[in-house]
């Protein structure tokens, strides 16, 4: 629970971007539909560079916390845990094209980035992640990720940039809800 003490702050930071670009509009969203956004904390996440296509990453993340934070966006205020094995399910399920898979999620990221000379910098950016494959034995999860344009060439991480703590805020997806019961694995 070490990783989720440190990371709160971490959270409500990345939530603020979030809301800041408008990510969290519920325009259209009926009674029966609630917009549910993750976040998901790893111990150690590692950056990749994708040596056959260019601007393309791997973003492996180890020791992976066994839950993923789940919430819901106004008016419905839910929230719960899920194991990492839902979450991947959840990416491809909920609709023809409501899930992850065929709607990729824009991810922020943060962490605390280690360098050879042991200075440690705040890291902030924000990606495109797809084709998550988890390995619950090892509890590591790799994705295939694109750093998302806009992100300032001081901030942005290099190849083998190893970040700890890491959390990843996954924006929304909406799920079907009812009014005695409402949540992501429904």
């Amino acid at each position: 629970m070490k990783i989720f003490s440190k990371s709160v702050l971490k959270i409500f930071l990345l939530f603020s971007v979030f809301w800041a670009g408008g990510c969290f509009a519920n325009a259209g969203n009926s009674n029966n539909t609630a917009s549910f956004l993750f976040v998901q904390n790893a111990k150690t996440g590692i950056l990749q560079a994708d040596k056959s296509n260019a601007g393309s990453y791997k973003l492996i993340l180890e020791d992976v916390s066994p839950y993923v934070i789940y919430f819901s966006d106004r008016p419905k205020r839910i929230s719960g845990l899920i194991t990492p094995e839902k979450f991947m399910t959840l990416w491809q399920k909920n609709g023809k094209n409501n899930n992850f898979a065929t709607n990729t999620p824009n991810v922020g990221v943060n962490g605390i980035s280690v360098h050879r000379i042991f200075l440690k910098n705040d890291t902030n950016f924000i990606m495109e992640l797809t084709n998550p494959v988890y390995n619950k034995a090892k509890h590591s999860i790799i994705y295939d990720a694109h750093i998302l344009p806009g992100t300032e060439k001081n901030i942005m991480p290099v190849n083998n940039t190893e970040v700890h703590d890491i959390v990843l805020f996954f924006d929304n997806i909406a799920g079907p809800c009812t009014d005695s019961q409402c949540c992501p694995i429904c």
